[in-house]
Parts: C-alpha cells; sequence; structure tokens
C-alpha cells in the first residue's frame, strides 16, 4: 500500500486517506464555532455572567494551543496514526462529558477536554497528508485540507442551529461520539501505520512542553485581559514572551528536525506572516460567526436553526471559492488571492456593521457570504504559501505552527467578540444591534493591518527585497 518512504502507491489509497484525516479535521474545527449559536440558550439555562459566557465560548480553544506543540512532537515519537486515533477517541469521551451534564465545571472540563484532544490531532492530518501524497499531489491535497478548515469553521453555527433547535443544547457536545466512531473505524480500515516513527533521541520532548507552556500563558493572559484584568493578564502574557525567548534559546543547537520552533522558520519574515495573517483570518471567522449568531437569536428573534442559515451563504462561497484559491496557487497568483481575500473580508464586515444597525436580515446573509468568499481564498492560499516555505526536515514543526497561530487568533476573535459586549455591561440576554455594531471596527482595523503586513513581508516582497539586495 506504501513505498519505502511512506508514499501512498495507488490514488485511491490516497484519496481515503484524505477522506479520514479530513474528516477527523473538520469535526475539530466544527467544535470551534459549533458553540457559537448554542450560547445564548446556554447562558440562558445557566445563567451565565459575561466572564462565564467567555470561558465556555473559548475554553476549546485555550485547551487547543496547549496541546498543539506536544502534539506535533508526540506523533512523531510514537507514531501520527496512532495518537490520531487516541484524539479522536478522546473527543468522543469528552463530548459525553459535556452532553451528560448541566453543571458549568464539566461543561468547561468537556470543552477542555476536547480542545486537547483537537490540538494532539491536528498536526497529524498535515503530517499524514505530507507523507502519504507525492510532492506533484501534495499541493492540491493540501488545498482541500485548507477547504475543509474554512468550511468547518464557518459550518458550525449551522449545525449547532439544528442540533440545538431540534435535540437540544446537550446535542452539540453529543454529537462527537458518533463522528469520532467513523472516524475511527475508517482509519483503521484506510490510514496506513507511521512506517518510521522517530527515536526518542531525535524529539526535544523538553521544547514541547516548554511551547505549551508558552502558549498556555499567554492564553491565560488574554483570557485574563477578557475579564478587564490588566496587570495579571499582562504578567501572564510577559512570562510567556520570556519563556519562548528561553526555549529559542534552549533549541539554539538542536537540528531542525528535532527543534519544535526552528530557527529557520521563526527569523523568515515570510513565514511569520503568512502565520500571523492566517490568524487574522481565524480571528474574523470566529467574529463574524459570534456575531451572527448573537444577531439572529438576540435581536431579530430567530431561532437557533435558522440563526445558523444565517450563516450558510458563508460556508457555500467558501467551499466554491477553495478550489479557485488552488488553481491561483498553481498560476503563481496566491499572493493576489491574498489580496482579494483580506478585500473581502474587511468588506463584509463593513456591511455587516450596517446590516446588525438596520436590523436587516437579509443584508447578514449577503455580508456572510461576501465573507465566505474571503476566507475561501484566504485559508488554502495561506496554508499552501507558508508549507512551500518549510523544508522537509522542519514540516513538522511548521505544520504544527501554522496551526497554533490560527487558533491564537480564533482565541483573540474570540475574547475581542465577547469583551465587546462586557466593556458595555451587557450580556446575551440584552444584547442590541448597536452594541454588537461596536464590535465590529476592531476587525476591520485588524484586517487592515494583516493586509498591510502583506504586503510588506509576504514572500513576493521578501523575494524582491533579495533580489535588490544583490
Amino acid at each position: 500500500m506504501t513505498s519505502d518512504n511512506g508514499i501512498l502507491k495507488s490514488d485511491r489509497a490516497a484519496s481515503l486517506l484524505l477522506i479520514c484525516v479530513g474528516l477527523g479535521y473538520f469535526i475539530a474545527l466544527l467544535d470551534i464555532t459549533l458553540i457559537n449559536v448554542a450560547l445564548p440558550v446556554i447562558s440562558a439555562r445557566l445563567r451565565l455572567d459575561p466572564f462565564q459566557l467567555s470561558m465556555v465560548a473559548n475554553a476549546y480553544t485555550w485547551a487547543l494551543v496547549i496541546a498543539l506543540p506536544i502534539g506535533g512532537r508526540s506523533g512523531d515519537l510514537i507514531g501520527r496514526r496512532r495518537l490520531f486515533l487516541l484524539a479522536v477517541g478522546g473527543l468522543g469521551v469528552f463530548g459525553i462529558v459535556g452532553g451528560s451534564s448541566s453543571a458549568l465545571s464539566l461543561i468547561l472540563l468537556s470543552r477542555i477536554g476536547l480542545g486537547f484532544c483537537a490540538g494532539l490531532m491536528l498536526p497529524q492530518t498535515l503530517t499524514l497528508i505530507r507523507a502519504g501524497f507525492p510532492s506533484e499531489r501534495r499541493g492540491w491535497a493540501l488545498g482541500v485540507w485548507g477547504s475543509i478548515g474554512g468550511t468547518a469553521s464557518i459550518t458550525g453555527p449551522l449545525v449547532g442551529g439544528a442540533l440545538v433547535t431540534w435535540l437540544g443544547w446537550h446535542a452539540i457536545f453529543l454529537v462527537n461520539v458518533p463522528a469520532a466512531l467513523i472516524v475511527m473505524i475508517s482509519t483503521l480500515l484506510w490510514v496506513p501505520a507511521d512506517p518510521h516513527p522517530s527515536r526518542i533521541q531525535d524529539v526535544d520532548l523538553l521544547g514541547a512542553i516548554l511551547l505549551s507552556a508558552v502558549a498556555a500563558l499567554i492564553g491565560s493572559g488574554l483570557l485574563v485581559l477578557g475579564d478587564g484584568n490588566v496587570t495579571p493578564g499582562s504578567a501572564l502574557m510577559f512570562g510567556g514572551i520570556i519563556l519562548l525567548v528561553g526555549l529559542i534559546r534552549h533549541e539554539k543547537h538542536l537540528s531542525a528536525a528535532a527543534a519544535v520552533v526552528p530557527r529557520s522558520l521563526i527569523f523568515s519574515a515570510s513565514f511569520l506572516c503568512l502565520c500571523g495573517v492566517g490568524a487574522v483570518a481565524s480571528a474574523g471567522v470566529f467574529a463574524i460567526t459570534f456575531i451572527i449568531s448573537a444577531y439572529a437569536q438576540d435581536v431579530a428573534g430567530l431561532t437557533a436553526f435558522v440563526a445558523g442559515m444565517c450563516v450558510l451563504p458563508a460556508s457555500l462561497v467558501s467551499v466554491l471559492t477553495s478550489p479557485r484559491a488552488g488553481h491561483a496557487m498553481d498560476r503563481g497568483r496566491g499572493r493576489v488571492s491574498v489580496f482579494l481575500g483580506m478585500a473581502y473580508a474587511i468588506g463584509a464586515f463593513l456591511l455587516l456593521q450596517q446590516a446588525v444597525v438596520a436590523n436587516d436580515i437579509w443584508l447578514v446573509a449577503v455580508s456572510a457570504s461576501i465573507f465566505g468568499m474571503a476566507n475561501g481564498l484566504l485559508i488554502p492560499t495561506l496554508t499552501a504559501m507558508a508549507l512551500r516555505i518549510a523544508t522537509d526536515d522542519v514540516a513538522g514543526a511548521a505544520s504544527a505552527l501554522i496551526i497554533i497561530t490560527r487558533q491564537f487568533g480564533a482565541l483573540v476573535g474570540g475574547l475581542a467578540a465577547t469583551g465587546a459586549l462586557m466593556v458595555q455591561g451587557l450580556s446575551l440576554r440584552d444584547v442590541t444591534g448597536t452594541a454588537l455594531s461596536g464590535a465590529i471596527p476592531l476587525f476591520v482595523l485588524i484586517n487592515l493591518g494583516g493586509l498591510v503586513w502583506f504586503a510588506l513581508l509576504g514572500p513576493a516582497a521578501e523575494r524582491r527585497r533579495t533580489h535588490e539586495a544583490n
């Protein structure tokens, strides 16, 4: 089924592998935004204050970014397929925990457990694709991977709305159980074991633990800042930055293959730029789904399912746009796709601001469609461009860093959206269209910053500076 270097010999075997890892990837990212449409119901049933609401919304992403570094190197150590299976099984277990309780503590435990398992799994999806596909087909596979991610994030509110409306809010946790079983069975049947597991001495486990600690400190700092506690939040984030500097010094003399933060990546302006702009795109996905879901249910008075339908145009347009982004990459026009995607995202937020103030549900759907086009252009293109910069010996680390920065972006997007309500002293029970519109200018500025960053430090800009220097 595989060649000596692990590449799958037949197109059918490679396609089946992509289906398996794609399903796992879809479920993990679906869980990020699946909760958005259920937040008003959960908040009302459990009578959550704004900080508790923020914790429920963001605990998944916080745990995910902590687990990602461990997942990246643990897959190299114990086998990518084995860790993929263990992580998917964990999604089912923690889905039962959340779906069988109405206690806030157990719901938070479930969200944290789900996020941690997703963090262990996500790096395996990219590395399994890189290992299983030959170089001439790898770009197409990564384009499919990117489109799955963008579609899953936007589809979350639609699926969540259907579950909450027809089965109740507990179903957004329990849906992980049958989904996990399907992925595990298909993986056992169709995904070959990693043929070349790494030796223990080839893996910097201490570096992986330190990077997880960095993610924990910075993520916790963001959560504390989101609650309005500036001093402790800043201290946590500063501690994370200091620890990151220590990690870089610790790995200074390690080989690129062993390091969790290879110097060739962290000192590449283009790679950091692509990761940063990807984080901006992820922040926008969480923010726009949160704002639309809150508006539809708490301002327009629609059901959870109809609120999810409001985001459906974004998902459909994203699916249609992603293949075009892949073709643009093949023709060397990836940079154009990024510029267009950022411009569409800015336009979508500006239109959404007008729509929620005017209480125009159809205009909200139009803004969602425009954002879906932006998402379909940005996610596959930025992923493929970043992985092209990485050499084979740092591909695993690059995959983990790409996903870490994306999830930090989602965390920031969630905190900014919920924090905008907290600043105004509002909960989802008494939110207004004007209050929601007040959160949008921040995301317009974030996207403008990402656009300028890419223009100055993107791959083409770096090549131009190098050429001029020569």
